[in-house]
């Protein structure tokens, strides 16, 4: 995988999450939901607030743009003066998204068959059980074939299962019982990261990868520089 355990919290950049072997990285950003109940981009929201769109851009300076105050999060904003009902997902991509990632990462993995996945047991659910090697549960997720480990990164604890590919979205459901992409994915090819403080997935993966990736109209995708922040919320 690569990602440092060690690292501090605060002061994260793209850098730090995706290791410099990948040449390029690029950055999908979490969809709102919009005041009809549709999926809303931010490209969008940018361009009804009159906000300078930036490769980089934090979710919160949308809500500081609507309410002309400092927010520090955005999903805690209530006021009618922005256009969305609810903020982007925090460390999670959805259904959508994952299921055209994933079909764009199928093309250029050395091993569909045989990925790794990372859960944050902070989550709950089978998770924790699992990375907590509680017996039967272990030994039954293993005997289906899932290769079942915790592991430490970026100062939490996951749960780590290897399986196909097309079970990138399927995990959450069984683990957690609920809705919810891996926080780490990764084929010798490609790494993705949704960390649980941010809004947006990084992807570290060759330059025609990339390319794929922002060429996917069904995701709001574009390279990011390795020098950009990605520190929690107001760096999202």
């Amino acid at each position: 995988m690569g990602i440092r355990p060690d690292l501090p919290r605060a002061g994260l950049r793209v850098a730090d999450l995706i290791p410099a072997r990948f040449p390029v990285a690029v950055r999908i950003l979490h969809p709102a939901v919009g005041l009809d109940g549709e999926p809303l981009r931010w490209r969008e929201v940018a361009d009804r607030l009159g906000v300078a769109f930036r490769a980089d851009i934090a979710f919160e300076e949308f809500a500081e743009a609507a309410t002309g105050t400092t927010v520090e999060w955005a999903e805690k904003v209530t006021s009618a003066d922005v256009p969305w009902s609810r903020a982007p997902e925090r460390g999670s991509l959805d259904a959508a998204s994952t299921a055209a990632l994933v079909r764009v990462l199928d093309g250029f993995a050395v091993s569909p068959d045989r990925c790794g996945f990372a859960l944050w047991e902070g989550y709950g659910g089978e998770a924790v059980l699992l990375s907590r090697g509680r017996g039967r549960r272990r030994k039954s997720r293993e005997a289906e074939g899932w290769e079942v480990a915790p592991v430490e990164v970026l100062g939490r604890r996951f749960v780590v299962a290897g399986g196909p590919l097309s079970a990138a979205w399927s995990l959450g459901r069984e683990l957690l019982g609920r809705d919810q992409s891996p926080n780490l994915w990764w084929d010798p090819a490609w790494l993705v990261v949704s960390d649980v403080d941010l809004m947006s997935t990084y992807v570290g993966c060759s330059e025609a990868c990339a390319e794929a990736i922002v060429a996917e109209e069904r995701l709001e995708a574009a390279p990011i520089d390795r020098n950009a922040w990605v520190s929690l919320q107001r760096r999202g």
